[in-house]
Order: structure tokens, then C-alpha cells, then sequence
């Protein structure tokens, strides 16, 4: 797909108001010690909308991201 595209109509969506309340609420959980998983379909992570929500996170608070595949030849 044209991801480039993606990426700005999704971070539109990132800056509105609805969707800051929700990240902050996911911010707080990560900061109270949760574990929090973003799941997605997507076959390259470069190219899945939930990493502009993780880069988003880590601009609000210090985050790890562990990005999932299974092994090569499964």
C-alpha cells in the first residue's frame, strides 16, 4: 500500500483530541508497570500504523519495543 499515506492520515488521527486522551491513558498504564502489547497483522513493522503509536508513546515516556516475527522458514 502507499504507506506514506498511511503514516500522515494516521498521525492526524494520533493528534486528535480522542486519540491524545486515549495514549496518555496507555501512557499511564505503562508507567504504573504495565506490560502492554500492540498487535497487528502487518508483515513489516516499518509499515504498521501501531509503530506510530509506540514512537508516540515513546515520546511521552521511556518505552522498549520488541517487534514479534516468526522465524525465518517456519
Amino acid at each position: 500500500g502507499d504507506h506514506a499515506t498511511m503514516r500522515r492520515v494516521f498521525g492526524a488521527h494520533l493528534r486528535a483530541p480522542e486519540a491524545q486522551a486515549d495514549l496518555h491513558q496507555l501512557a499511564a498504564r505503562v508507567a504504573a508497570g504495565e506490560r502492554v502489547a500492540l498487535l497487528c497483522f502487518e508483515a513489516d513493522p516499518a509499515h504498521c500504523h501501531r509503530r506510530l503509536v509506540a514512537d508516540a508513546l515513546g515520546q511521552m515516556l521511556p518505552v522498549a519495543v520488541v517487534d514479534l516475527a516468526p522465524a525465518q522458514g517456519v
